[in-house]
């Protein structure tokens, strides 16, 4: 027999039809164009920072920052010192308004923490992230932290990275929904996990927190391949070693009956992650109610933390080289008593920072927040002579992980990015264990991101859903032909103009054809200022390939489609041409259609969470609100009835 025939049986006991060859090769790709993005992006940004520290920080404060490479011997000393404190404030109220002003008049979007925006983009189609927003983010976050703000920019390259995803979908012309969420949590994990040094925990924590319970397998392959490449492209200039230098012999000495303690630990960081989250939350509200401009809040805000910083200068930036002294046991510098006032001053700084707009991020504080915390509980109790066997940097260790699973609530890429920076599994067992308890005391709502959880109608208990009336009837029988298009270059005044007067929710935009080409909500325009509406066209901001229905889908499509897009309306094409919009379809349509036939829906409604409107982003008319207010009240009373019945 011939060796070809041989290799032809063999292979003929596989079944190669499973094997997705077409998946493989678009994430393939997709992958590694995100990766080489987020690699160049991270590269810049950082060099950025550094610049900006030199010459701000450096040179005119007379403060240089520890840095964890610099430290990695535990034999390693430090000594804090500020030539020119009282400078600090000054600079950090000076930078802070530049960033007010480049944030606000740029790109008013960029001004957040990074996180909540690309959550809220991933689970509602209604926001985009502009490319614009990315660069003017990547901006204002250097100029933050380069000044001594107390944030991260793990969230700001995933955000930076996530602006390009509706570009890459518009180039591979990928059209389902499922894929645009694929790419925005490729892009936010490469991010994520190339500034933290983590590839691996930087793609299962996009995944985790992104998906939640409903975490896709499908998405896992492109995340990990644009993470992976990401942190291979950023290495090539800024090193591929970890975030934190970890002594090998400091490690050792962990046993069994070191979970006691360690069981202390995590009720700490629970507890104190809970506090952290509040305090945060609270302050954001605080800055969101301030009658002040919105772009003099990052200069409030940094002139605070700049008085933070006269004091403890280890407020100052991130803060990865204060948590390498407490890995090296450095109690010279970092007393217990120091450690405490750190820990507030740290807390407050990071929450003062992010709630007034600078542009950066809660990731790499709360590490950092986390390893103090686990430093002093550790460290007191040596004081008092009591779990002298757990050392100090396993302490640190461990507290940096606890707390952040804790007011991150991703228990999963915790552990994942525990095991990525300490180097192996030694601390396994109590990493996973103290993660767990964490997260249990600080409790599942608890967490740092108000936008969390989507605020999409959730459909339940769909399988009796399916056998409702909605899908004897077809969208004909309750789309509504009164609808409103506009030409692709209506400037967004004119636009505005004309949903304030007829009462539109939905404008389909099409070409000097009049074939559709994407679809304007009014939320989309929040993200443009004023003096930009005049000349601004519809086709800079409208969403391209909406989506859309036919007459002959059910309204049982109709719904779902509604509810998991959370968009107002629904546009129905015609089925011989789908560039041809013949009408709209509203959850009210759906209600109207259920009360003229008598029916009952099996529909369950978790919670809606209503989040008032920024009076400086949006500018309609009074009473186009009250009209508007007036419309989803009537709504809400309808659901009420459906879900009674």
């Amino acid at each position: 027999m011939r060796l070809s025939e041989t290799m032809e049986r063999f292979l003929g006991r596989f079944d190669w039809s499973d094997m997705d060859v077409v998946y493989f090769k678009k994430w393939t790709m997709i992958g590694i164009i995100l990766g080489l993005i987020s690699g160049v992006g991270v590269i810049l940004v950082q060099q950025l920072v550094q610049y900006i520290a030199s010459i701000l920080l450096s040179g005119l404060v007379g403060f240089n920052a520890p840095i964890p490479s610099n430290l990695s011997s535990s034999s390693a000393v430090y000594a804090v010192f500020v030539e020119r404190a009282w400078l600090i404030p000054p600079i950090m109220f000076s930078i802070g308004l530049i960033v007010g002003l480049l944030g606000t008049k740029a790109a008013p979007e960029s001004t957040g923490n990074g996180i909540d925006e690309v959550n809220e983009f991933f689970h509602s189609k209604s926001r985009t992230i502009r490319a614009r927003a990315g660069l003017t983010k990547s901006i204002i976050s250097s100029l933050s932290l380069g000044s001594g703000a107390s944030g991260g920019l793990e969230s700001t390259m995933g955000y930076v990275v996530t602006s390009f995803s509706q570009v890459i979908n518009r180039v591979f012309k990928l059209n389902e929904e499922e894929d645009l969420r694929i790419i925005i949590a490729s892009s936010m994990g490469a991010g994520i996990g190339s500034v933290l040094r983590v590839p691996f925990g930087g793609a299962i924590f996009s995944l985790e927190f992104l998906y939640r319970k409903n975490f896709v397998v499908r998405s896992l392959y492109p995340a990990l391949l644009a993470s992976l490449i990401s942190y291979l492209v950023s290495g090539l200039v800024l090193g591929w070693y970890p975030i934190l230098q970890i002594p090998r012999e400091i490690i050792q000495h962990f046993s069994i009956h070191s979970i006691a303690p360690l069981l202390l630990l995590a009720a700490v960081c629970g507890i104190a992650s809970t506090f952290f989250v509040k305090l945060h939350l609270t302050l954001q509200d605080s800055f969101a109610k301030l009658r002040i401009p919105r772009y003099f809040k990052p200069a409030f805000g940094g002139l605070i933390v700049g008085l933070f910083a006269m004091g403890f200068p280890e407020t100052i930036g991130t803060g990865y080289g204060w948590v390498q002294l407490a890995l090296n046991s450095n109690y010279q510098l970092l007393p217990v008593w120091i450690m405490v006032a750190l820990i507030v001053a740290k807390i407050f700084s990071t929450s003062i920072t992010a709630s007034s707009g600078s542009g950066l991020g809660l990731i790499g504080p709360s590490l950092v927040i986390g390893g103090i915390i686990g430093a002093t509980v550790i460290s007191t109790c040596h004081l008092f002579g009591i779990f002298m066997y757990v050392d100090v940097s396993t302490g640190t260790l461990i507290g940096m992980f606890a707390f952040f699973a804790g007011s991150m609530k991703t228990p999963i890429s915790s552990i994942i990015i525990a095991t990525e920076i300490i180097g192996g599994y030694t601390l396994l067992v109590p990493v996973i264990v103290t993660v767990i308890i964490s997260c249990l005391i600080s409790g599942k709502n608890t967490m740092l991101f108000r936008k969390y959880v989507s605020n999409n109608i959730n459909l339940q208990n769909r399988s009796r859903f399916d056998k409702s009336f909605l899908g004897n009837f077809r969208v004909r029988d309750a789309m509504n032909p009164n609808f409103y298009h506009i030409d692709e270059q209506t400037t967004i005044k004119d636009a505005i103009k004309i949903m304030n007067e007829s009462g539109a929710k939905i404008l389909a935009a099409t070409d000097n054809f009049e074939q559709l080409t994407g679809a304007v909500f009014f939320d989309q325009f929040s993200g443009v200022p004023d003096y930009q509406q005049n000349f601004t066209k519809v086709e800079k901001i409208m969403i391209r390939n909406p989506p859309t229905l036919l007459p002959t889908d059910t309204v049982q499509d109709a719904l779902k489609l509604i509810l998991n897009t959370g968009l107002p309306e629904i546009l129905v094409v015609s089925p011989s041409d789908t560039k041809l919009v013949l009408a709209t379809i509203s959850l009210g349509d759906v209600s109207l259609l259920h009360e003229s036939k008598n029916q009952h829906t099996l529909i369950d409604i978790d919670d809606i969470e209503k989040e008032p409107l920024d009076s400086e982003e949006i500018h309609i008319d009074i009473d186009f609100i009250k009209e508007k207010r007036t419309e989803v009240r009537n709504m809400w009373d309808l659901l009420k009835k459906l879900v009674h019945q």
